[in-house]
């Protein structure tokens, strides 16, 4: 008789799947399983990886904006960033035009405002237990160790600044110095 396997549910605010938590030999075969699916792909596709072909490097960085779905009010990677007397953050808005990605090294504010939502003060927490956002026992802020993904830049301002913010205005190109509405 096979043994059923438990899995662990991470939910959000909202009681959607955000994340799920596996025994070891489940994570294997899964990790075996999509090591087989991108060897196939690279077949098909002329040695070329998924992430060769979306213009991602193997380092994970953006090298070329070229996303087969959607077009993109911005042709190129453009790095923004935010500063508060809190906060110090960078990130680059995706080439779908909506998603917005906070770089490793950003530092979010440790000070919660009251007017924060529950759902990202909940994605501050979900964060936090990830290990996405660990806190700097020096200054008391919280450090992003590796780069995060956020569903609009609105929601990475918000989370960073520990308040409501609006993301296109408060995130500013590196480049120019112009608002990220201004793209």
């Amino acid at each position: 008789m096979k043994q059923k396997t438990d899995h662990f549910f991470l939910t959000n605010l909202k009681g959607k799947k955000v994340a799920v938590l596996l025994k070891i030999k489940e994570f294997e075969r899964l990790m075996h399983r999509l090591a087989t699916l991108e060897k196939q792909l690279k077949e098909k596709t002329g040695g070329e990886s998924l992430e060769e072909k979306l213009g991602f490097t193997e380092d994970g960085k953006m090298i070329k904006s070229s996303n087969i779905f959607t077009k993109s009010p911005i042709h190129k990677p453009v790095l923004f960033e935010m500063h508060d007397e809190f906060c110090s953050a960078q990130g680059i808005l995706l080439p779908d035009g909506k998603c917005f990605k906070v770089l490793t090294g950003s530092k979010a504010s440790g000070i919660i405002d009251r007017k924060l939502s529950a759902n990202i003060r909940h994605l501050r927490e979900e964060l936090i237990m990830l290990e996405v956002l660990v806190k700097d026992t020096v200054h008391g802020d919280l450090i992003f160790t590796r780069d995060y993904e956020f569903d609009n830049p609105s929601d990475a301002a918000s989370t960073i600044a520990a308040s409501p913010r609006e993301g296109s205005l408060c995130w500013m190109a590196v480049e120019n110095g112009k608002a990220m509405r201004q793209y």
